[in-house]
C-alpha cells in the first residue's frame, strides 16, 4: 500500500514549530490510515485487519517518530518495527570507540536486539527514577524534556519490542 498523501493538496498551515511538526505528522499518519480503512472497505476484503507498520526515519524524524506513536499508542500497537538512521557522519570518535561502533553497526542484525533486549530487560526492572538519575548525572542528558522523552521511550514496552 502507498500513500500520496500531501501530494495533492497544498495545506500550508502547518506550524514550524516543534509541536507544530509533530501535530502535522499525526495527521498524516492519520490520513494514511483513514486511505487505508477506505480502500479495504470497498475492496474484496472489507474486513481486512489493519496494517502492521514500519517507520523509517533518520536524524530528527527519528524523535517525530517517537512522539507520533507515544502519543498515539493504538498505531504503535500496530508498528511492526522502527528502523532509526542516525547521521554518524557528523560524530568523529576516538579510534578505540570508533572501531567499536564499526563493528556493532556492522554486525547490527546481531547487536540490535541484544541492545534493545537489554535496555528493556533493564528499564522494566529498575523504578523509573533511577533510571532518569542515570539519564542525568551519567549520560549528561540534562534536559528534563529530553530525560522524560527517553525515559517514555525506554520504559514503554511496546517501544522496546519494536525497535
Amino acid at each position: 500500500f502507498v500513500n500520496t498523501s500531501g501530494h495533492h493538496d497544498a495545506k500550508m498551515s502547518v506550524s514550524w514549530t516543534i509541536e507544530g511538526q509533530i501535530t502535522h505528522k499525526l495527521s498524516w499518519v492519520d490520513d494514511v490510515m483513514e486511505e487505508w480503512k477506505v480502500e479495504f472497505r470497498t475492496s474484496s476484503q472489507p474486513t481486512a485487519e489493519l496494517p502492521r507498520l514500519i517507520f523509517v526515519s533518520h536524524s530528527f524524524g527519528a524523535y517525530l517518530a517517537q512522539q507520533v506513536l507515544l502519543r498515539r499508542p493504538a498505531l504503535l500497537q500496530q508498528t511492526q518495527q522502527i528502523i532509526h538512521l542516525m547521521p554518524f557522519i557528523r560524530f568523529d570518535p576516538p579510534p578505540l570507540q570508533k572501531t567499536m561502533l564499526s563493528k556493532l553497526a556492522h554486525s547490527y542484525e546481531y547487536t540490535i536486539p541484544m541492545l534493545s533486549n537489554s535496555v528493556w530487560a533493564l528499564s522494566s526492572t529498575l523504578p523509573r527514577k533511577l533510571i532518569d538519575i542515570y539519564l542525568n548525572k551519567v549520560v549528561g542528558l540534562d534536559c528534563d524534556k529530553g530525560r522524560k522523552i527517553t525515559l517514555d521511550v525506554c520504559t514503554h514496552p511496546n517501544m522496546i519490542r519494536n525497535h
